[in-house]
């Protein structure tokens, strides 16, 4: 975090250094007239602020001279330091003088402008005469920035809320006390209302990863692993942080800024919940489950609230799967169109969205026999989420999208650039796991000859029960992944060099489930029931994800794939 600031503020400080070159290119197309207006509201504003500015500068950077020694004087030299960056790009503006710097965008001066209104005039406002460095005010909540269609999103999810980037939010006078609140209430209950739905939601599991981190960080230095240990020391600082903003209560502490929050759901979004699912995945993949097992998972469930739950989960993605899978493709789309064409921020915010679609697309592809069931809660999140963010964002951003003949399609077979955006979207850490288990050789373990006739039995009748089961989703996923590499066997770039890296390690895991399904009691020995375990393990991660996606776009497409997927 302390990085990512850093580079925000070397990114103002370069607008000084690099302005005259970056300003031209703005200031081409003005007009003679349109100059001379610039420069007299720069002018205007220059005169009446440039004083004020400085003194929050300075006051800043007094500030951000001293260490802080506690937690408290931690996070308030956090926050000075992002409000810093806004600060020194009006220092920056408004130090330019006609003569000596081009004119810059109008765009800049808007943006001057807010901050001055939303930041400087604040601050400057709470410096009495005498009175030493301020105490870090506490932003409000920004403005959702578009309109949810007659409804208000709440985010207690584990997705970042969607707000209007380019709005700095407003500082509010402090309390006596020095503590910063804020002026409308309004903005209170709905932070605590919101804190609380998070803390429903991940504190359990927040608490979990700490005290899973600290045991690991707990064991003897020779007992464990250095890199292991720097990375979990690393990552613990988030875990403990948002611990401990979730502890917090409205009767012990104030309203925290929103940079607070977003850090505590991203901090979620990429340790917690990918910690949790890791752990869930290890416990699911242990061990390969009898054919018994495999009939009871397919059973309908004997709780009528489990029932219940994988019934609202049926009519959700009857509904809006395709909806949410089609939506999830136009914003990846959307990112490409516009990468480099729009500001950052506004691409930041398509980021987001493909978030939202991904976390709701899984959840909807879940099923009783390979996940457990989530709460309603949770459920009716994902609701909230595809009808209030993803259905609404969508059809507005369909209307800036360029036409489909001026989009260039690198893939022209539906059937192989399915396969393209799946080896794209793979998760690589899935595949790491994969392939650091080792390939058994296809030649035939004689080791297992000498078993009885009882275990060769169990190892048959569980083969045959997998065959049954994944046949024909090997067989198509083995069928997409030679014909992609048959087509694309050259890469052009780094980026394809890695797409086809990964396809080659799953072709090499798919071919080796095919192998084993091909061999019968007649024909070969019994293998080691761990080769069992091993291409159950490709089969859910790999197989499985593969035909769903191919099964889900062919319907959208509305036409039919030559495989059967069962």
């Amino acid at each position: 975090m302390q990085q990512e600031r850093t580079v925000r503020v070397e990114r103002f400080s370069n607008a000084s250094s690099h302005g005259t070159s970056n300003m031209s290119t703005g200031s081409g197309t003005q007009t003679e007239g349109s100059v001379a207006e610039y420069w007299k509201q720069h002018g205007a504003l220059r005169a009446s602020y440039l004083e004020e500015v400085l003194l929050v500068y300075t006051t800043f950077e007094k500030f951000l001279a001293h260490d802080a020694s506690d937690e408290n004087g931690l996070e308030e030299r956090r926050q000075v330091e992002y409000y810093m960056e806004f600060v020194q790009f009006c220092k920056v503006v408004l130090e330019e003088q006609t003569g000596l710097s081009a004119p810059r965008p109008w765009e800049d001066l808007a943006r001057v402008r807010k901050y001055i209104q939303n930041i400087i005039s604040p601050y400057v406002a709470k410096i009495s005469p005498g009175q030493g460095v301020p105490t870090q005010p506490q932003p409000a909540p920004p403005p959702v920035q578009i309109a949810w269609h007659g409804r208000r999103h709440n985010d207690g999810g584990s997705r970042p809320t969607i707000f209007d980037v380019n709005t700095v939010s407003s500082l509010h006078p402090s309390s006596p006390s020095g503590s910063f609140t804020s002026v409308h209430s309004d903005d209170d209950i709905d932070y605590w209302r919101q804190h609380a739905i998070l803390k429903e939601s991940h504190f359990a599991n927040c608490l979990a990863v700490q005290a899973a981190f600290q045991q690991y960080l707990a064991r003897p230095l020779e007992a464990s692993n250095p890199k292991q240990r720097n990375k979990l020391e690393y990552l613990l600082g988030y875990v403990n942080f948002c611990c401990q903003v979730l502890n917090e209560s409205p009767s012990t502490h104030p309203v925290r800024p929103y940079a607070d929050y977003k850090r505590v759901v991203k901090s979620i979004n990429k340790i917690i919940t990918p910690y949790m699912q890791k752990i869930h995945m290890e416990n699911q993949t242990k061990a390969l489950p009898s054919v018994n097992d495999l009939v009871q998972r397919a059973a309908p469930p004997n709780n009528p609230q489990v029932a219940a739950y994988w019934q609202q989960l049926a009519q959700l993605k009857q509904s809006y799967f395709s909806t949410v899978a089609e939506a999830h493709r136009f914003f990846q789309s959307y990112i490409e169109w516009f990468q480099g064409k729009r500001p950052q921020e506004q691409i930041q915010e398509i980021v987001y969205l493909v978030d939202y679609a991904e976390f709701c697309g899984q959840v909807m592809q879940e099923e009783s026999h390979t996940h457990p069931p989530r709460t309603m809660e949770e459920l009716n999140h994902v609701y909230n989420y595809i009808t209030t963010i993803i259905i609404p964002h969508w059809d507005k951003l369909r209307a800036e999208a360029p036409r489909p003949a001026e989009s260039v399609v690198s893939v022209t077979s539906s059937a192989l650039q399915q396969t393209d955006s799946f080896l794209v979207e793979f998760d690589t850490d899935r595949l790491s796991v994969l392939s650091s288990s080792v390939h058994r050789s296809a030649v035939t373990d004689t080791s297992m000859s000498s078993v009885s006739s009882a275990e060769a039995k169990a190892y048959w009748r569980k083969l045959a029960a997998l065959k049954e089961l994944y046949a024909d989703k090997v067989g198509t996923a083995l069928s997409g992944f030679q014909k992609y590499a048959a087509e694309y066997s050259h890469a052009k770039s780094a980026a394809e060099a890695r797409k086809l890296a990964r396809l080659y390690e799953m072709l090499e895991s798919v071919q080796f489930c095919a192998t084993m399904f091909s061999e019968t009691e007649q024909t070969h020995p019994p293998r080691d029931p761990a080769d069992l375990d091993m291409i159950h393990q490709y089969i859910i991660q790999i197989v499985n994800p593969y035909c769903v996606r191919l099964e889900t776009e062919t319907k959208l497409l509305g036409g039919h794939h030559n495989n059967t997927i069962t």
